[in-house]
């Protein structure tokens, strides 16, 4: 049961359910009978940014959508985690799967609630009392009843002109990463081409450089296992996994590449890192011995881009949920090779680029923890 701390009481803060600080907008409408020019689906709303900056056209959507006003939040109330809450200076139609929340002036200072929901008070219990496993959901009903700390409307004022000042370093900050992420696209595209757009004549395939690795290992009970995450976010040990007893494993080296056969058109690519030694899995995540001639960081970065990964779509075998690639497919795939000194001058490239972005990720992280500290009365 959260309590109010006795500075907080003294400086007049309240318990507060969220439905006393803001109302959801449920107007529904048709982006085939609307004169709205504006639609915001989830994925125009950036991880923890504040203000909405991308949409798209309600000729590009079906179904029902719901109505916003200028200065309304939109809430991605699904996968609460991803931290998708920004303002909308403008009208328009949003995604169903978004909660359509108006500030409170009763309760709320103009502009305050947006920089209270990136709080990791009200964020961490939006995700806690999310339903439902593959996709959580937020429901209105229940997050309405939640309770928090919440300052008087002079204090909420007196807060703004220090929030609005961590808002606009946080701009310039996720300005630059997007730039850096530009700048990455741009210097693979042009120096580490898809044999789509390629123009190379010096078209290698990935077997010539892979050797996928079999080298038995324990079964399932006792295994030590291993998890490829999405995206090229990396190789991990798969914590608390049980197996069968009847499975097959396979012992996986540090330095060697591994995909998973079932998220492979998810960019479920990495290279194994020294701590995971020791470590199996089964022919699902299949894993290769990388030849000298080929540098496993280049093949990451090669990989790991959409308009790579997604390209495999027609060669997946299985059902519309359980589409795998295979070793051969992969292997079988073309792509235009460079000498090892072009591939490691590539690298350092890619290393400066992306050391710079990590940067600015711990500049974001000090701004968020700014406004923690503010929201939390212990500025």
């Amino acid at each position: 049961m959260i309590q109010l701390t006795e500075n907080q009481k003294e400086s007049g803060w309240r318990l507060l359910r969220f439905g006393d600080l803001s109302k959801n907008i449920s107007k529904r409408e048709d982006p085939s009978n609307t004169n709205e020019k504006i639609y915001v689906g989830l994925e125009h709303i950036e991880p923890r940014k504040l203000r909405i900056s991308n949409y798209g056209s309600p000729k590009e959507v079906i179904g029902q959508k719901l109505k916003f006003s200028s200065g309304d939040i939109i809430f991605g109330k699904r996968r609460a985690y991803q931290r998708k809450a920004a303002v909308a200076n403008f009208s328009g139609i949003c995604s169903a799967h978004a909660m359509v929340l108006r500030e409170n002036a009763e309760t709320i200072a103009p502009g305050f609630l947006i920089h209270f929901m990136h709080t990791d008070a009200f964020m961490n219990t939006a995700i806690r009392i999310s339903e439902g496993s593959l996709s959580p959901t937020l429901k209105w009903k229940i997050l309405a009843e939640q309770v928090f700390a919440v300052p008087p409307k002079n204090i909420q004022l007196k807060f703004l002109k220090l929030l609005v000042k961590i808002e606009k370093i946080e701009n310039s900050i996720f300005d630059i990463t997007n730039s850096l992420s530009s700048l990455l696209s741009a210097f693979k595209y042009k120096n580490m081409p898809i044999n789509s757009y390629s123009k190379s004549s010096n078209k290698r395939k990935f077997g010539d450089f892979l050797v996928e690795s079999k080298v038995p290992g324990s079964n399932g009970d006792i295994a030590k296992k291993i998890t490829v995450k999405l995206y090229g976010l990396g190789a991990y040990a798969k914590n608390g996994a049980t197996g069968s007893a009847n499975t097959k494993y396979y012992k996986r080296e540090p330095g060697q590449f591994i995909y998973s056969k079932l998220d492979f058109l998810n960019g479920a690519f990495a290279i194994i890192p020294n701590e995971l030694k020791g470590y199996e899995s089964t022919t699902d995540l299949p894993t290769f011995d990388v030849k000298e001639t080929l540098n496993s960081e280049w093949l990451f970065h090669f990989v790991i881009r959409p308009e790579f990964y997604e390209s495999f779509t027609h060669s997946a075998k299985g059902g519309r949920k359980a589409k795998r690639i295979s070793p051969e497919a992969f292997l079988s795939c073309e792509f235009p090779y460079v000498d090892l000194p072009t591939q490691n001058e590539h690298i350092s490239v890619i290393k400066k680029i992306i050391r710079q972005n990590l940067l600015m990720e711990d500049k974001k992280k000090v701004m968020f923890r700014l406004r923690e500290m503010l929201l939390s009365g212990t500025e």
